[in-house]
């Protein structure tokens, strides 16, 4: 759970935004607002239908919070309004998501990150965090570890800095724990949900791997992690050309000789729109009938004219190259917003920086084994659950119903998507198709055709045992909302007298 405190210093009311990254997963599964120091829990209905409410109270100048997705793990919260003059409003995101396993006895809890903001945070700002653990933390990073309590506690202060870099704390797991269950209380059956680490079949190798580099300035820091990435590549077995994204896209075959001039720093200056080398990538990389791009970057902060281009190609070709996106640092990335739920782009998740999280792709370059996943099904009623199977909370109900919903969506039939905002409404889960909103009173829900949750639904703070599974609570926010606020996507809420 992550909880914010708001604080306007201007005379005018404001409207606080944030973009946020979520752990690779996850959904947002709760949503509070303190309304004259009462905490209330959201409502979650169709995408639509919240936004539309939360617009209307907006108007008349009350009190809402607004949850929805805003691309592949990625969130916007919106707060309005929040008092001038000192004000603060305060709100609470609660988060489902599942642990990264990339080692049988370990997991990996990335920590979420603040991707674009119109606020500002003081660099004496020390976010408090307290995770506890059915298992052994053995890595939290700068958080203290509590070996008293058999190190399963972790806690301490953050820096601001590190609501953008992100933090990732490493759990022992059970080399035995490959499977985990819970019922589903809300389905009349009450059948049972099963978790279990797979290993999905290994694919055809690739043959030609085209790796997009950004010509940015803001990848001029990151020169050493690319030759890094490069050179393990070399050894993946795909024919590699580099395309490099600059006023002009120049490319090259990448060898141990061209790899010291293709991330030399003085290369890397200006900002560079992306798409053009893209393009080119995929041209390259269709011609084998066996390829792939990889797509290494800083934050994109505005939309390519040059999008269509590609999308074009994804139509025409659906088993064309996919493309896997790999951000360094943090900042929106407005080219994988506009078309990050096309399933031809794949969002490598920040985990443990871009070295090894691209390194964990070295298996689909070469046809070998792929990373175990999470896989998740619900049993036919009165179906057992699976002999050694531990029983966990209800999160992991609620991240099979997340990954239902995934499914749903990606189905053509106009009764899916239904399907997929009656399971998001069931489960109180943020998706693509739904949202969660707070409103001031019950008048305000009616005649927005919502009802906020009972409270006794919402998410345990600390969850049953969960083969692993991590609660976080207590990460706190003290944040200053500046005078003048700067723009995120969408439509901005001025002040009265500036419509």
């Amino acid at each position: 759970e992550w909880t914010m405190v708001f604080r306007n210093d201007s005379p005018q009311q404001r409207e606080a935004r944030a973009q946020i990254l979520l752990p690779l997963g996850a959904s947002v599964s709760r949503l509070t607002l303190w309304i004259n120091g009462e905490e209330r829990e959201a409502a979650f209905g169709g995408r639509s239908q919240v936004r539309a409410a939360y617009q209307e109270v907006v108007e008349r100048r009350r009190d809402p919070v607004l949850v929805t997705t805003d691309g592949p793990d990625r969130i916007l919260l919106q707060c309005f309004p929040v008092p001038p003059n000192g004000g603060q409003m305060k709100t609470r995101i609660g988060i489902t998501c599942p642990l990264v396993v990339r080692e049988a006895g370990e997991g990996l809890l990335p920590m979420p990150r603040i991707l674009e903001r119109n606020f500002g945070t003081p660099d004496s700002l020390q976010p408090s965090v307290w995770i506890d653990s059915d298992t052994a933390i053995a890595d939290a990073g700068p958080l203290a570890v509590d070996r008293a309590a058999e190190a399963r506690e972790a806690r301490g202060e953050l820096t601001a800095a590190s609501l953008e870099d992100g933090l990732s704390v490493r759990v022992r797991r059970g080399r035995d724990t490959t499977a985990s269950w819970s019922r589903d209380d809300r389905d009349p059956a009450s059948p049972v949900v099963v978790q279990q680490l797979v290993r999905p079949p290994a694919g055809p190798a690739v043959k030609r791997l085209a790796i997009v580099i950004d010509g940015s300035t803001h990848m001029r820091e990151h020169a050493g992690e690319l030759g890094e990435i490069l050179a393990s590549l070399l050894r993946a077995g795909p024919e590699l050309r580099a395309f490099f994204a600059s006023d002009a896209v120049s490319t090259s075959i990448v060898n141990r000789a061209s790899i010291p001039q293709l991330v030399a720093p003085k290369r890397f200056a200006g900002g560079c729109d992306n798409m053009a080398a893209l393009v080119r990538a995929w041209d390259w990389a269709s011609e084998s009938g066996a390829g792939a791009v990889l797509w290494l970057h800083a934050t994109q902060p505005f939309e390519s004219g040059a999008t269509e281009s590609l999308l074009q190609r994804w139509q025409r070709r659906p088993g064309g190259p996919p493309v896997y996106s790999c951000q360094f640092g943090g900042g929106p990335d407005r080219v994988t917003d506009r078309i990050g739920s096309h399933a031809a782009l794949h969002f490598i998740a920040p985990v443990e920086g871009p070295v090894t999280d691209v390194a964990e792709l070295n298996p689909l370059w070469s046809g070998g084994a792929p990373t175990a996943v999470w896989q998740w099904s619900k049993l036919p009623p009165g179906t057992q659950p699976p002999a050694g199977a531990r029983q966990a909370s209800a999160h992991l109900v609620r991240l099979w119903a997340a990954d239902e919903i995934r499914r749903l969506i990606r189905t053509p039939a106009a009764a899916a998507t239904a399907e997929a905002v009656k399971l998001a409404k069931t489960w109180q889960l943020v998706s693509p198709v739904s949202g969660a909103v707070v409103l001031e009173t019950q008048e305000q829900y009616r005649r927005a055709g919502l009802k906020d949750i009972d409270p006794s639904t919402a998410p345990e703070t600390i969850p049953e045992p969960a083969g692993g599974l991590l609660a976080l609570w207590g990460l706190v926010l003290i944040l200053a909302l500046r005078g003048i606020l700067r723009a995120l996507r969408g439509p901005a809420i001025l002040p009265a007298g500036h419509r």
